[in-house]
């Protein structure tokens, strides 16, 4: 399991976000990493 960092900014727009757009944008980054993320 990996420890996330993020911004100030990054939390206060994740706030704003209701439940369903949450896990949206969580199984997208999901995704991103399943396909090679950053290892490309």
């Amino acid at each position: 399991m990996w420890e996330v960092e993020y911004t100030d900014e990054f939390e206060e727009w994740w706030e704003i976000l209701n439940e369903e757009e949450q896990i949206d944008v969580t199984a997208s980054v999901y995704r991103y990493f399943e396909k090679g993320g950053l290892n490309r």
